[in-house]
């Protein structure tokens, strides 16, 4: 029996202080914040659609709203990213728009703290563009100053 206690006080005793040498990182999300700016899907036959977008992102999820005719639509679910920015659209949708619209998968970005430009090209050939300008916390636009 005091084995057994002793064997347990040193497992609690050694997890202690593993989690005293090794402290978990919290994830870090750069580019969380509120950004208006417009989306733009061009398709195969070079016709566009295009509209105002309001976008925010927050500890690995994200929010997106189209301003005008669901160009795109709403949208929400997760995020990650590192070479690649990856929207993972996890939103019920409704039926009464066109459903290419929804973002969702792998994008090259840019970011420079102020602007982030979001590009995809789907299976289908479409191209999508989105350039979003963050709005500072007290309502200002921090991407056209």
């Amino acid at each position: 029996m005091r084995l057994f206690a002793f064997t347990c006080l040193l497992t609690i005793a050694l997890g202690q202080l593993g989690c005293a040498i090794a402290p978990r990182q919290p994830a870090v999300y750069p580019i969380d914040g509120y950004y208006h700016g417009v989306f733009e899907l061009q398709h195969l036959d070079d016709a566009k659609q295009r509209g105002p977008v309001l976008f925010r992102f927050a500890g690995g999820r994200y929010d997106v709203l189209g301003i005008k005719d669901h160009t795109p639509p709403r949208g929400c679910g997760s995020y990650t990213l590192s070479d690649v920015l990856i929207l993972k659209d996890e939103c019920v949708h409704q039926a009464h728009f066109d459903w290419s619209l929804i973002l969702d998968g792998a994008y090259t970005y840019r970011y420079n703290g102020r602007t982030l430009i979001l590009e995809q090209r789907d299976a289908l050939g479409r191209y999508r563009r989105i350039v979003l300008y963050r709005v500072d916390t007290d309502g200002h636009d921090s991407g056209t100053q």
